[in-house]
């Protein structure tokens, strides 16, 4: 549902190795998800369809890197323990914020909460005094009233000597009042902000998939003409054989009504004949090869086999995988 989703790659490779471990993998799949693979990463290399971030928590986090530098050793509070605001953390923690501080009226919730992200619950009635110590504050309390004023803000910033301080607002009513915003080194955004900074992302990824898809098409149209061209060359093959099999009876017979002729004779009979069987199957072998590309349906194929009287056997299949490390 996420468009460029970089999770999804990595789910099509986990499918294809128990797929391959389970001995349900052969040549055709090994062929087609190597493939898929190799556009897989092209598409991320060419491409920022999956460099926009898409999701509230991811945007969060991007937004305090951008304020910050980096997140590498930053502080986040807490305020509430709802899944909106784990999310931000968790991506906060993920990108380098080093301590997670949590406050909420539950303390077992907020005991619970802060030892999954590796931080420690603080005293939620004690949070004007933790802002002073948090880089960034995520407030999703859930309360019916603003629990974070300018007062607070003010105050946390003469104890930070005016160090910035990042505030994200995703609580609904706000949690944080929409006044500290005016103050300077205070970066407030609320849930609305953020919304606008996912959607303006969704349609630059959008904008991507056009390329995207572009590449896709191209390399599937590559990849087709390549399976074409091997059913085509079995298919060749298998007339070869059965024109072969037909001319070898057929000089035979006539061989065996000419006792008189000697070896010499016998040679160039055999020769003139294998010599016509290529003359006449070189001019429709090199229009079929021609036609692989816009002209080539999906019964064409079938058709030259109807036509000359083959069928070709598949081949074995083999359950070498690809590599999938790209």
């Amino acid at each position: 549902m996420v468009l460029g989703e970089p999770q999804i790659l990595g789910q099509v490779k986990d499918a294809y190795r128990v797929a391959e471990e389970a001995g349900h993998t052969g040549k055709s799949l090994t062929n087609l998800f190597t493939r898929a693979f190799r556009v897989a990463k092209k598409v991320r290399d060419q491409t920022a369809l999956g460099k926009r971030a898409v999701s509230v928590s991811s945007v969060a986090s991007e937004l305090a890197n951008k304020i910050f530098g980096t997140l590498k050793g930053r502080s986040v509070l807490l305020l509430g323990a709802g899944e909106m605001a784990e999310l931000a953390a968790r991506h906060l923690v993920g990108h380098g914020a080093q301590t997670v501080l949590v406050a909420n009226r539950t303390l077992s919730r907020a005991e619970a909460l802060a030892s999954s992200l590796g931080g420690r619950a603080v005293n939620y009635d004690n949070i004007s005094s933790e802002i002073a110590g948090a880089d960034i504050v995520i407030a999703s309390t859930g309360a019916p009233h603003m629990v974070v004023n300018r007062g607070m803000v003010e105050a946390a910033l003469d104890v930070r000597r005016d160090a910035p301080i990042f505030l994200i607002d995703i609580a609904v009513p706000r949690d944080v009042d929409p006044s500290v915003d005016e103050l300077e080194n205070v970066y407030l955004y609320d849930i609305d902000d953020l919304q606008a900074v996912v959607a303006s992302n969704v349609q630059g990824r959008e904008e991507e998939a056009v390329q995207a898809r572009s590449i896709v098409e191209k390399e599937m149209e590559v990849y087709l003409r390549r399976v074409h061209m091997e059913d085509l060359s079995q298919t060749f093959s298998a007339i070869r054989i059965e024109a072969d099999a037909q001319r070898a009876g057929e000089v035979a017979k006539t061989l065996s009504r000419l006792s008189n002729l000697g070896e010499k004779e016998r040679s160039a009979i055999e020769a003139m004949s294998r010599a016509i069987v290529n003359k006449l199957l070189h001019q429709p072998f090199e229009a079929l090869r021609d036609m692989n590309g816009e002209e080539w349906g999906e019964d064409s194929l079938s058709i030259v086999q109807r036509i000359f009287g083959v069928k070709p056997e598949p081949e074995e299949e083999s359950s070498s995988g690809p590599d999938s490390s790209g």
